[in-house]
């Protein structure tokens, strides 16, 4: 089996220290970034995760642009959204756009993260659609 790429990104050292934390184990390989543009460069220079941790509200790239971009590049297709200060309803809408993705209020309990994650992991891979013509090699 192979182990499971966790990206987590925040801005805030203690808040994505703690997530690392939390993530970290067998069969998981945890990378962190600290901000939107990091994270970009992780995924240029590892490749594909399975799951994206992300802060909402960060300087620069945001969590949901930052999603947007990872999906776009094939990066990612599963995330979590936490914010302090985003609420589920300001953000339901923008979770609609994503094929697999959960929002967690902080502060939140370590299980509830756990058991998000792994719900995400589990659930079935989203297929890449290659355009119209590529497959058949056109």
């Amino acid at each position: 089996m192979s182990k499971r790429k966790i990206l987590i990104v925040d801005d805030e050292p203690p808040i994505r220290g703690l997530l690392v934390s939390a993530l970290s184990g067998p069969g998981k390989e945890v990378l962190e970034a600290e901000d939107g543009t990091r994270a970009l460069e992780l995924a240029a220079k590892h490749g594909f995760f399975d799951v994206v941790v992300t802060d909402v509200l960060m300087p620069g790239i945001g969590g949901v642009e930052l999603a947007r971009r990872l999906r776009k590049g094939s990066h990612a297709r599963r995330f979590l959204f936490v914010s302090g200060y985003a609420r589920m309803n300001s953000i339901d809408h923008t979770l609609e756009e994503f094929e697999r993705a959960e929002f967690l209020n902080k502060p939140f309990s370590i299980s509830e993260l756990l058991r998000i994650v792994n719900s995400l992991c589990e659930s079935p891979p989203v297929p890449i659609i290659e355009p119209l013509g590529r497959a058949a090699g056109v």
